[in-house]
């Protein structure tokens, strides 16, 4: 067995944690929080079939109120940050 070429930070990198980053940085340009919530529901669900339980409340067919809009947009803030800081620690070769 080969050893890794890159030492992970962690034993066990949680990766949907890692992909929503991802979709929250590929979003960035979208505005808001909450539109970058619909935009990667909407992606959700025409690409994979399900929305998943970070995003599902920013669904245009789900009847969300006040607090679920804001917890959802606390949520894309949250990935927001983990996107910026596994970027700079990419740049500084820690993975993930």
């Amino acid at each position: 067995m080969m050893p890794p070429l890159f030492p992970l930070s962690t034993k066990q990198p949680k990766a949907d944690g890692l992909r929503y980053a991802l979709l929250v940085y590929e979003n960035l340009h979208r505005g808001s929080n909450w539109d970058i919530a619909i935009a990667i529901a909407k992606r959700e669900q025409t690409q994979r079939g399900v929305v998943g339980s970070s995003f599902f409340y920013a669904r245009e067919d789900v009847e969300s109120g006040r607090e679920d809009r804001m917890i959802i947009q606390s949520r894309v803030g949250r990935y927001k940050k983990a996107a910026k800081k596994h970027l700079a620690n990419v740049c500084d070769g820690q993975f993930p």
